[in-house]
């Protein structure tokens, strides 16, 4: 799993949308424009969703099914966001050694680009866990 945590500014969610979930979660405009620009790039993403800790979508790439999330922290001017991207793999794929753990960057490449190039992302770190 990559992850990546940064500053945000702008991709402002309004107090309706925020309003909408149990949770009152934000991000989900900025998780939306990350998926637009992946899309853009020739990736297949998923409709943006919520669970319980934020935003998800599923992309796949080479026909390794990934799982990008995003959670945002703070008010709507300034906030740390931390979004990360796994590789799906289910306990047969594991036991039966398909659908390898990827080895080559692809889709975490693409996805750091487009945070790279992405307005109001500030102060951008990197890390796997």
């Amino acid at each position: 799993m990559k992850r990546y945590e940064f500053e945000l500014q702008g991709h402002y969610d309004t107090p309706e949308k925020i309003a909408d979930h149990v949770n009152e979660l934000t991000g989900q405009s900025f998780l939306t424009a990350v998926r637009s620009a992946l899309t853009a790039k020739g990736y297949h993403c998923s409709e943006t969703d919520f669970e319980d800790w934020g935003w998800y979508f599923c992309t796949a790439d080479h026909g390794r099914q990934f799982l990008v999330g995003c959670e945002t922290y703070g008010n709507q001017d300034t906030r740390e966001a931390h979004l990360f991207i796994k590789q799906e793999r289910s306990l047969f794929d594991r036991l039966l050694r398909r659908n390898p753990a990827a080895t080559e960057p692809g889709i975490e490449a693409g996805l750091r680009q487009v945070l790279v190039e992405m307005h109001g992302v500030t102060g951008l770190r990197e890390s796997s866990g």
